[in-house]
């Protein structure tokens, strides 16, 4: 044997308990690989399946679905009138109140001036003075045109007798009977009796005509005082609220006791038989949209029809600079105890689609990139990805993930959205 061959046979000679120990070690790998399984098994976070008990589900359906453009609207009414007062004062009696019916001419409040009702007082006792002064120069007229005429009479007396008297002279100086001079003095006589019952003829006529002047400056006075005195009480008439239309009182801007000035709103009276709606609509809808397009109105949790029955080719600027079309939308059927000037949403129909797959809209319906539903099967609801198409208040057309006959569960989805898979329990 050669010494090469010696090294190998040497190199190829083990050590006695060799084998032994790497069966050992290895079956201590083993051993630990075991235990560090066994423990992530054991100790890793078990995922819980989630439980839904009372939920509400919906199957898809064919059917037809609207596009809407959805908007917020505010009513208003065609009658309305706003009451100002005219006059300071002091509010005395409400005879009615918010929500009321009243009549055309209905008297509703009243209002007291202290200034109008002295005016008042100050002219009538003015145009009483004035038939008092009026009184008084007729009588005192009356006696000096009685006691003028009786003068007159008695007047006349003396100058029918001084005629006599004159005839007789002149027929006395014809006889030579009496002097040329006695005749003048008789003549004389005569001529003055004749002037002092002209004289007196003259006053009378004057005291006529005084008295019309004076009677023309009483009636001027008179219809003066009247007219300012007619003014006035129209003015304390206006303190008496009345309502110019039949209608409903919408709104009071005072109180019994409060104080008043000229130009203050008292209140509002509407006709609540014709309202309609206001609502600005973005112009991006302007090619979609008509008069007469279909509108649903939801007020006070209920749903009304409409339809547009304006629409203002001029637009308006928006919160956010969007530009809006003015329109009005009148309903078909009026909410009852609704108030102008309360907001309601108006969805205008734009258009419809026909014979898609249909689901009743509910809280499942969530915004994001991603949109889930749960479809049920068997007593599972898994979740499923789908496409939405046209969605309204009502309902959601899907495009994809879900075909018709389908079960869905329309409940909210907040608690398990993160679930793949949900267990089903009680529905309802």
């Amino acid at each position: 044997m050669s010494a090469h061959e010696s090294i190998i046979n040497l190199k190829s000679v083990r050590k006695p308990g060799h084998k032994k120990r790497v069966v050992t070690i290895t079956l201590l790998l083993l051993f630990f690989t075991l235990i560090i399984v066994m423990s992530y098994l054991f100790l890793k976070p078990k995922q819980q399946t989630y439980v839904l008990n009372n939920y509400s589900t919906a199957t898809v359906h064919l059917g037809d679905i609207d596009k809407r453009a959805s908007v917020t609207g505010n009513f208003n009414i065609i009658t309305n009138d706003v009451i100002i007062t005219t006059e300071d004062g002091i509010c005395t009696t409400i005879n009615k109140k918010t929500g009321d019916t009243v009549k055309k001419g209905e008297v509703i409040l009243k209002i007291e001036s202290i200034k109008l009702l002295d005016e008042r007082r100050e002219l009538e006792n003015e145009l009483e003075q004035v038939k008092r002064n009026n009184l008084k120069s007729n009588q005192e007229y009356k006696r000096s045109v009685r006691d003028l005429n009786r003068s007159i009479d008695k007047k006349t007396l003396v100058v029918d007798r001084a005629f006599e008297e004159l005839e007789r002279s002149k027929d006395l100086f014809e006889l030579n009977a009496i002097t040329k001079k006695e005749l003048l003095e008789v003549t004389d006589a005569y001529n003055d009796s004749v002037e002092d019952l002209e004289i007196t003829k003259l006053q009378l006529a004057d005291k006529i005509e005084d008295r019309t002047l004076e009677l023309e400056l009483i009636e001027f006075d008179l219809k003066r005082a009247e007219t300012q005195l007619n003014k006035v009480n129209e003015r304390i008439g206006k303190l008496d609220i009345k309502s110019v239309i039949d209608g409903t009182i919408l709104d009071f801007k005072i109180k019994k006791g409060n104080r008043v000035e000229s130009g203050d709103v008292l209140l509002q009276v509407g006709d609540l038989g014709t309202p309609f709606i206001e609502a600005f609509i973005p112009v991006k809808y302007s090619d979609d949209i008509n008069i007469g397009a279909d509108v649903v109105v939801t007020y006070d949790k209920k749903i009304y029809k409409g339809k547009l029955s304006l629409i203002n080719s001029v637009t308006t600027d928006g919160k956010n600079g969007e530009k809006l079309l003015y329109s009005e939308v009148k309903l078909e059927n009026i909410p009852e105890n609704f108030i102008p000037g309360s907001s309601c949403n108006c969805e205008i129909i734009l258009s419809v689609n026909k014979k898609v797959k249909v689901l009743e809209r509910s809280e499942y319906v969530v915004s994001g990139k991603n949109r889930y539903v749960y479809v049920v099967k068997g007593n599972q609801g898994i979740k499923t990805e789908v496409k939405y198409g046209v969605i309204n208040s009502s309902n959601v057309s899907i495009i994809s993930g879900v075909e018709v006959g389908d079960k869905i569960i329309t409940s909210s989805y907040n608690d398990f959205i993160e679930k793949e898979i949900i267990e089903l329990k009680q529905e309802g």
